[in-house]
């Protein structure tokens, strides 16, 4: 007689060991996926690879947060569907292990899932984004080296145009701008090496030293002037700074910053604060929800192999996080009650594909496709479409169950030896 103890502490351990290999490698590509990003902004800097490093790190809370829906889906599906395929799924059914029984394990997996979910959501990722924000910072005053483009125009002002040939880096002093061309309306200034200030409100000062300025006015002889020293200040493009819009600065506020916006800030930072922490706490709980996909969708059937059902549930996850922006976006004067009906939304969506498959059978999805399938393949082109439409609306209405459809006409080769030897004659 199998025990249910063991076999949902198995079963809880085989889907939380592949959640954590999914979502450690989609954190890597994410990352990876940054880095060409983040080696351009850093290419002027002094320690470009311990900044890369850090700038990386403090991505992962991010990365990590929009991995977790995604890996629990995949942990859950991939077990029950590694389960079906060895037929373990069907001996736990015979030994009298309900569905619910065996969804109780998946649950508590979800529910620490969630609570990581919304740890990183309302404090880790908050700081994370803040810490970002401060290195960026600390980048644009030069701190970390010269972080303006070099060997291409940058335009400082409206009027005035800076292009720097390459940077000293000799040993034992700070790097300095070498051969220096400004341009500011009919006069140009040059200078073998230059100085750069920045601050951190975007404002840049440079200082020439021991160059030229030539002008040639449009009625006059040219000019030119030698000059010591000359500071010229403009405001250059940032490089790799995010925008620094209302919703944006929400991401960068923890839970009692939110709080906070939400008791003391105007109306509409109030209706906005009070929808990022609706939606944070909506993450969490679609957490509790997605092993209902799992099992219902990771599930291939009897003697099939696709992986229609897992594609299906990837979909609905990207669903998920659309819906959430939307709601948030749209429904902020009525965040509480959006972000409530949004989860129940998704809850009776689960529900319902959990009673899909108990109407239709394990694998309903595979099957269903199969047959679309197979019936756009045996109809002329003009006559597909209809019947793989209603097809699919009695599976999604469960008017007919996929049993009940007419097969298609069997062939010789479908047919018994004797019925085939039969034919044949």
């Amino acid at each position: 007689m199998m025990v249910p103890g063991i076999v949902g502490r198995l079963l809880a351990r085989a889907v939380a060991e592949r959640m954590l290999v999914v979502a450690g490698l989609i954190v890597a590509i994410l990352s990876l996926e940054n880095v060409q990003r983040l080696t351009t902004d850093l290419q002027q800097t002094n320690n470009a690879i311990p900044l890369l490093g850090r700038l990386s790190l403090l991505l992962v809370p991010e990365h990590l947060s929009a991995a977790i829906p995604v890996a629990l889906l995949l942990g859950v599906a991939l077990t029950v569907r590694k389960l079906a395929m060895d037929g373990e799924w069907q001996v736990f059914a015979g030994a009298g292990l309900s569905r619910r029984r065996l969804l109780i394990p998946l649950l508590v997996v979800a529910t620490i899932a969630g609570g990581v979910q919304l740890v990183l959501r309302m404090e880790i990722r908050p700081a994370g984004e803040r810490a970002l924000d401060a290195l960026y910072g600390a980048i644009r005053t030069g701190a970390h080296g010269i972080p303006l483009p070099i060997g291409e125009p940058v335009a400082i002002a409206p009027d005035t145009t800076l292009f720097v040939t390459r940077v000293d880096r000799s040993p034992g002093r700070r790097p300095v701008l070498a051969e220096v061309m400004v341009t500011q309306s009919d006069t140009v200034f040059s200078a073998p090496i230059a100085k750069i200030v920045r601050s951190g409100d975007g404002t840049i000062a440079i200082d020439l030293r021991d160059g030229t300025a030539v002008t040639r006015p449009a009625d006059g002889p040219v000019r030119t002037v030698s000059f010591a020293s000359l500071r010229l200040s403009g405001s250059p493009e940032m490089i790799g700074m995010v925008g620094q819009d209302f919703r944006q600065a929400l991401d960068r506020r923890d839970t009692a910053g939110l709080v906070a916006l939400v008791r003391d800030g105007a109306p509409d930072a109030r209706a906005a604060a009070t929808a990022a922490l609706a939606m944070r706490i909506d993450s969490a709980l679609f957490c509790l929800i997605i092993p209902l996909f799992g099992i219902a969708l990771g599930h291939p059937g009897r003697r099939r192999s696709s992986a229609i059902g897992i594609g299906l549930g990837i979909v609905l996850i990207v669903a998920h996080l659309k819906s959430a922006a939307f709601v948030e976006d749209h429904f902020a004067a009525h965040a509480a009650l959006a972000a409530a009906a949004h989860v129940v939304g998704w809850l009776a969506l689960g529900l319902a594909t959990l009673w899909l498959e108990r109407r239709f059978g394990e694998g309903f999805v595979e099957r269903a496709a199969a047959r679309v399938v197979r019936v756009r393949r045996a109809r002329p082109l003009g006559d597909r479409r209809p019947r793989g439409v209603r097809r699919w609306a009695y599976v999604l209405l469960g008017f007919h169950r996929v049993a009940a459809w007419p097969p298609r006409a069997a062939a010789n080769s479908d047919l018994p030896i004797g019925r085939a030897a039969i034919s044949g004659r």
